[in-house]
């Protein structure tokens, strides 16, 4: 692979990940620039920074035309250090929720991000209209996709957009208090639109991956998380919306969806994302035998992933023979590495330089020799 030299190895690596056998260290995704990165270069040809806040064509034409999107990951690929397990997935990056742009809610294309508004005011009024043929950004998705396919054939993979499981989703287009509301107040037709979405997220899924299977190396990827995993594989399965409500609540209305979601994939992985959702719903979690792993996000104003009340729930998760998969800082390797056994522990970091990124899978080598003599036990 052009831009994974070593794929061969680090394809051996991941498959001893997903049997659990990986004890010559924990995988560890560590990307960096490199040397051939130029700034200025990016900023004037290929960043969105280079257009004014006001320029809403040039803004939307940068997030869902094509080739704009090949060009600037290509330039990415070129100029980005892949230390451990990093791989160059390129995929159509629209927030966590891209879904909503299918399903009648317009995105709003910013600078910084993509945005979803509230768009289900009124059960009695709304209507489920989701159109292949004449979505703009269905289509724009799609193209996208099937660009990166083709591009990437031996080159890079191609991964699939986070389309957003209906939690998720309906936390958006019904907005947080209202959804809440509805647990208790409006019941049917809110069930009715967890089944059709999570409907319509299979389908959606089921086509992208047809796309992009031939250049996968007959697996699938997650590819924000730098996952390979050698069968079929598409989005993560996850429910943010659960941090905001009971387990009750959650088994009630939303599990039954997780499961679907995660049986359409023979690697299925759930984005454990704050403290709350760790401590209200790792248990069921763990007693789903369709999740083969746990994505831990400690979220934004929480304590890091390092906190020492987080680890007997990352023994908890490899205990119950889950893989783990945490989300850290470069300085935050050596700790993690040395209080857990590397088998089935896969950490994902973006270092500073590509000398840093190297010491993060050097680092988590060491750590995992101490483990096989017995120091840390």
């Amino acid at each position: 692979m052009e831009f994974k030299p070593d794929w061969k190895k680090t394809r051996q690596r991941f498959v001893e990940f997903w049997e659990g056998r990986n004890e010559e260290r924990a995988l560890i995704a560590a990307g960096a620039y490199n040397e051939r990165f130029d700034p200025s270069y990016y900023h004037e040809n290929l960043s969105i920074d280079r257009f004014s806040d006001d320029d809403a064509v040039s803004i939307k034409h940068w997030w869902c035309d094509a080739g704009e999107n090949v060009k600037r990951f290509e330039y990415l690929c070129k100029t980005r250090h892949y230390a451990g397990e990093t791989l160059p997935i390129a995929f159509t990056n629209w927030g966590a929720m891209a879904l909503c742009s299918f399903m009648g809610c317009d995105p709003v294309f910013k600078k910084t991000d993509v945005w979803y508004r509230k768009t289900i005011h009124d059960w009695d009024d709304w209507r489920w209209e989701f159109d292949e043929t004449g979505n703009e950004f269905y289509k724009s998705t799609m193209e996208i996709t099937a660009a990166f396919a083709e591009m990437g054939a031996g080159r890079y993979f191609a991964g699939m957009p986070e389309l957003g499981g209906a939690g998720d989703v309906l936390s958006l287009m019904r907005g947080m208090d209202d959804l809440c509301l509805d647990l208790y107040d409006n019941p049917e037709p809110l069930r009715a639109a967890i089944d059709y979405l999570t409907g319509q997220f299979l389908a959606v899924q089921e086509t992208l991956y047809e796309i992009i299977k031939p250049t996968n190396d007959g697996g699938g990827t997650l590819p924000w998380m730098s996952l390979w995993m050698p069968g079929k594989n598409g989005n993560q399965v996850a429910c943010d919306f659960s941090s905001v409500i009971s387990n009750d609540s959650f088994e009630q209305f939303f599990t039954e969806a997780v499961a679907t979601e995660a049986d359409w994939s023979d690697y299925a992985v759930y984005h454990l994302d704050g403290p709350a959702c760790m401590k209200n719903h790792l248990d069921w979690l763990l007693g789903f035998d369709d999740l083969k792993a746990i994505e831990w996000t400690p979220g934004a104003g929480c304590l890091p992933a390092t906190a020492r009340e987080y680890f007997p729930a990352y023994r908890k998760i490899l205990d119950r023979g889950k893989r783990l998969v945490i989300q850290v800082m470069p300085e935050e390797v050596d700790t993690i590495t040395k209080e857990l056994p590397p088998d089935g522990l896969f950490l994902t970091t973006w270092a500073r330089t590509s000398e840093e990124a190297d010491n993060c899978v050097k680092t988590a080598a060491a750590n995992a020799k101490l483990h096989r003599r017995g120091v840390f036990a």
